[in-house]
């Protein structure tokens, strides 16, 4: 299937760009950057963090008004009330993050695995009830137990996102070692959906 070759490149600079210390854009620079990026022909560019405020917000609605030839996307924590802030920006998708390993399941959030599947049912389908399409990425995903990462995966293509994300956030992998993860993912994705794996 052609389809599942297809590679699409997803731009971070807007929103991954501004955490380096001491990078804040400005609107003017922002808005050239995302020119810039769609005029070179880049699918998807990944623009802000509505959660990080009304200033952030209303930079990517201008964004979103400029109606470039690329799909944008914001991000936001698999928090309720960071997903309600994505609402309303005129953009149509947003990657809800959640960590999947068990180091920071339990010492950055605190909870369990049943936790992390409870809560991508629920926020999957809150951001879904905002007309928004959903990814799911999943922080330390390198990390995370194969199985359970799987499982996840099952478990945010059931509740209706798009795609996950599997993200190496300490870089410990290697080519060899992705390819075989996201191998185990794919065979265990329902491809009649439109639920699609992608890597960070």
């Amino acid at each position: 299937m052609n389809a599942m070759r297809t590679v699409v490149i997803d731009d971070t600079t807007l929103r991954d760009g501004e955490q380096s210390a001491g990078v804040a854009f400005s609107l003017e620079e922002k808005i050239d950057i995302a020119t810039r990026l769609a005029k070179l022909g880049v699918p998807e560019l990944e623009v802000g963090i509505p959660a990080m405020g009304a200033e952030e917000r209303e930079s990517i609605r201008i964004l979103a008004s400029l109606k470039l030839p690329a799909r944008l996307l914001v991000w936001a924590r698999m928090k309720s009330e960071d997903i309600q802030q994505c609402a309303g920006l005129g953009v149509p998708m947003a990657d809800l993050s959640v960590p999947a390993s068990d180091q920071q399941i339990q010492r950055k959030l605190g909870k369990d695995r049943r936790w992390v599947l409870a809560n991508i049912r629920r926020c999957v389908a809150q951001a879904r009830d905002l007309g928004l399409q959903v990814g799911v990425g999943f922080e330390d995903a390198s990390r995370a137990d194969p199985d359970f990462l799987l499982q996840a995966a099952q478990t945010a293509q059931a509740a209706g996102a798009r795609r996950i994300r599997y993200a190496d956030t300490v870089g410990i992998m290697e080519p060899f070692g992705v390819h075989a993860a996201i191998s185990r993912l794919r065979d265990g994705w329902t491809w009649k959906s439109k639920c699609t794996p992608t890597t960070t």
